[in-house]
């Protein structure tokens, strides 16, 4: 039973997450697995100082999200990592089974599985990185980077860094192909991700474990290890490229992430009591952002969390909750480095690989996001690290009503990842001009997952784009309908409901209203260049050229290698007859474009 539950638990991190669409999936996979540990023999629990630790933080977290501008949306969670109370819950739901199922009592042959299914991960993650090194996409993306089956390069490389430690401190102590290969394909994964992050992770991760475990032929094998990665680091083009900093997108990455830490240090200063609480990092940051992060970044893919766990700590909570991290950090490093110390003399050191692949997951995550895939196996070391003795060998009450409490949640993650089946049909009806049809699917998904507070604006989001594109009534229609239904707090905070919300306005001809939402937004965002078109498109259909074209302009200026600014001016200049202006405006677009 218990092999058992440690292969649903790790099968998670491999269900194909590319571009977050199977998030619901890995987290119904570690409910299940929680709830079936439930129903085991325990080999450990959580200590005292995790479990005080851990519910600190989920005060600190529920009086933030509650003081928040935001409450309903701190407490569910958004998109894309939904990390609310039932994902929060997930990861203490991975860290309870850790320590129940490989806490210190566990058995040889629990630990042999444990080890047998984290190759299994490293070797099946690391041959569709393999693929995609080669130029093969067998999993559909649209991202440079796809990160195998993650889906993004980011977490492949973390979970590279955390499937890593153990195979190799126990390859090193025992003569098993298993456990080998597995280190291997776990380097190669890392490697292959090109994340610079997890690169200097891994490297830290074979210095503790020859300090760890000792003696020449470990540190030979450590040596081994170190110039066969940095020969492979400098061997794979892609990974070379982004260790020296030569690509494009790896000097924009360094570019944009010290702006993002500058402006979210800005920000932090003025919440540092609790923070500006969970979720709502995407709605706060905007006001933050200057001319230069404009023109530097961009408005594309807005950041919904600082990209470092410290700063992100400190983001939603406050210094409150950075003190609790900075304690549970403490508390891996005296009492899992004491205990890795301890074991380090074992047949198979896996308290040395849990202890060692948590330091390198923290040192990834100094200059990464949290997300489900790599942080829920993170959360299992966490509770195999910090594990204490069971009490009694039998089984209690309390703990039948842990594993249906988890249980539930895995009933409610696997309707959840149902609902992206009608989801994503209902985008492709929308865009195949059936908006009752897409509005029937939208409804199907919205029943499966009530508590998703983004999806009724993804609907309203596609009936507009379309109805506007295309004059639909019908779909434009719908959008009024399915704006109606987003949380009023969205509707009064989070920008890009207010930009449909300034879309719907504009497709009803109600110019002033839509050119005053967005001059309201342009007061937080400043100088955003898509929100400058946007007004200066709905001044021009308003007829008011002149402030249309001020607007046009100062989007050109912000964004001087965007052709959108000039298309726009040449649009603007042909109706009001000035051809010149026109086919220099023309020009300029085509110029860009090239």
């Amino acid at each position: 039973m218990a092999a058992t539950v440690i292969l649903l638990g790790s099968v998670a991190v491999v269900v194909p997450g590319a571009l977050n669409r199977f998030v619901f999936g890995k987290l119904a996979f570690v409910a299940l697995a929680a709830g079936l540990a439930a129903f085991c023999s325990a080999a450990g629990r959580m200590s005292r100082a995790l479990r005080i630790t851990l519910g600190a933080g989920a005060v600190i977290l529920f009086v933030a999200a509650m003081v928040s501008g935001m409450p309903e949306v701190a407490v569910l969670g958004r998109a894309p990592r939904y990390e609310g109370v039932f994902v929060l819950a997930t990861y203490v739901g991975a860290a309870w089974a850790g320590s129940r199922l490989l806490g210190p009592d566990r058995t040889d042959s629990q630990t042999t599985t444990a080890l047998r299914v984290l190759a299994g991960v490293a070797l099946l993650v690391g041959l569709f990185a393999i693929l995609e090194a080669t130029g093969l996409r067998p999993l559909s993306t649209n991202v440079s980077r796809p990160g195998s089956l993650l889906g993004n390069a980011s977490d492949e490389g973390t979970v590279g860094v955390l499937c890593f430690a153990p195979l190799f401190a126990a390859a090193l102590r025992r003569r098993a192909a298993a456990t080998g290969l597995g280190a291997a394909a776990a380097a190669v994964v890392t490697v292959l991700s090109a994340s610079r992050g997890a690169l200097l992770a891994l490297a830290a991760e074979v210095v503790i474990i020859a300090v760890l475990l000792g003696g020449r032929k470990a540190l030979a094998a450590c040596i081994a290890s170190v110039v066969l990665v940095a020969g492979l680091t400098f061997a794979v083009p892609a990974t070379r490229h982004r260790v020296l900093g030569t690509s494009a997108l790896a000097g924009h990455t360094v570019t944009g992430r010290g702006l993002l830490w500058r402006e979210t240090l800005s920000l932090d200063a003025a919440h540092l009591a609790l923070g500006v609480g969970p979720s709502n990092y995407k709605t706060a940051i905007i006001a933050e952002h200057s001319r230069e992060w404009q023109q530097k970044v961009g408005p594309e893919e807005p950041p919904d969390s600082p990209h470092s766990i410290p700063l992100q700590a400190l983001s939603v909570g406050g210094l409150p909750l950075l003190l609790a991290f900075v304690l549970l950090c403490g508390l891996v490093t005296l009492v899992g480095g004491r205990e890795a110390w301890r074991s380090r003399r074992k047949s198979v050191p896996f308290e040395v690989g849990a202890f060692t692949a948590l330091i390198g997951y923290g040192l990834s995550s100094m200059v990464g996001l949290t997300s489900p895939g790599p942080t829920l196996l993170a959360s299992a070391f966490l509770g195999i690290t910090l594990s204490t003795r069971p009490i009694a060998v039998r089984r209690d009450r309390g703990d039948a009503a842990i594993g249906t409490a988890f249980l539930a949640l895995a009933a409610i993650f696997l309707l959840a990842a149902v609902a992206e089946i009608p989801l994503r049909h209902a985008v492709i009806q929308v865009g195949r001009g059936n908006p009752a049809g897409a509005a029937r699917d939208f409804t199907a998904a919205r029943v499966l997952r009530p508590w998703d507070v983004d999806l009724p604006d993804v609907a309203a989001h596609a009936f507009i784009t379309y109805g506007i594109t295309t004059n639909n009534s019908d779909a434009i229609s719908q959008a009024d309908s399915w704006f109606t239904r987003i949380p009023a707090e969205l509707r009064r905070r989070d920008e890009q409901v207010e930009l449909d919300h300034a879309s719907i306005a504009e497709a009803h001809a109600d110019y002033a209203a839509a050119a005053q939402l967005l001059t309201t937004l342009l007061a937080r965002d400043r100088d955003n260049p898509a929100i400058l078109l946007q007004r200066g498109v709905v001044e021009a259909e308003a007829g008011e050229n002149t402030s249309a074209e001020r607007d046009f302009k100062v989007a050109a200026a912000v964004a001087p290698t965007d052709p959108g600014p000039w298309q726009d001016l040449a649009t603007l200049y042909r109706t009001e007859g000035n051809l010149r202006a026109a086919q220099r405006a023309q020009a300029q677009a085509s110029l860009l474009a090239q």
